[in-house]
């Protein structure tokens, strides 16, 4: 297990046990102090006993949770994961289902995302950080690896709620209020336009202005022309406004 301790018993001649050097394949996984083996994390290495430049044996080394029986760990033959292609939205979190063969094979799957600025692993959680596509590695504890197409896809606005009537007076200014929904939505921009300017105006930021009594149209519309809504602006002369209910 980890920060588990094992000591190395072997046998040689007495007149080369001084020469005999312990060779450790992954210092991340295992630490050799003075012929004991430190476990430090979860995996898989191999010490060779080498002498004269020549291999002499061979040890591998698993590294597993404390409270793995470790004399009944099967390693896998192969990893199997439930799709091949998984898409997320912004900001989801998303688990990999995931088996191994043999079913009783150690359950042990490291994730790692070829692009962090697109998703990156947390509590080995897939998390959509930025919108395109990468590569998920699905390593077992012996080295298998599963490839994953993942892609994180923009929160497409489904609606724009804004009030349909407004009436104001000539010189008046009034600022449109309106909601792009739902509220996590990737792109919120928005465009106002009037049908005419001679009557009402408006500001890129949605401010409306009464020029002279009369009817026209505002438009608001998402930047990407998928959704727009119209309002109908009555514009009256000062005195004659008239009594709603209309946003401000």
């Amino acid at each position: 297990g980890v920060n588990g301790s094992y000591e190395l018993v072997y046998s040689t001649n007495q007149n080369i046990r001084d020469k005999v050097i312990f060779k450790n394949s992954s210092d991340e996984i295992v630490r050799l102090d003075n012929n004991h083996i430190i476990g430090l994390r979860k995996g898989i290495s191999s010490i060779t006993l080498v002498y004269n430049n020549q291999v002499y044996d061979k040890m591998d080394i698993y590294v597993v949770d404390d409270d793995v029986p470790t004399l009944f760990v099967d390693l896998p033959e192969s990893v199997i994961v439930e799709n091949d292609n998984i898409s997320l939205m912004l900001g989801e979190e998303k688990e990999v289902k995931y088996s191994f063969l043999p079913s009783n094979a150690y359950n042990y799957l490291k994730l790692t995302s070829s692009d962090e600025s697109i998703i990156k692993v947390i509590n080995n959680k897939l998390v959509g950080i930025g919108v395109g596509k990468t590569i998920i590695s699905c390593e077992s504890f012996n080295g298998l690896i599963k490839n994953i197409n993942a892609e994180v896809k923009e929160i497409e606005a489904s609606d724009i709620i804004v009030d349909s009537n407004i009436s104001l007076n000539v010189s008046e200014k009034k600022v449109i209020n309106y909601q792009v929904v739902p509220n996590n939505a990737t792109k919120k921009e928005v465009i106002f336009s009037s049908s005419d300017n001679s009557i009402v105006t408006v500001s890129n930021n949605g401010e409306i202005t009464g020029i002279k009594a009369g009817n026209a149209i505002i438009t608001i519309k998402l930047s990407d022309g998928r959704i727009s809504k119209v309002i109908n602006v009555t514009v009256v002369s000062n005195g004659n406004k008239k009594n709603n209910n209309d946003i401000v």
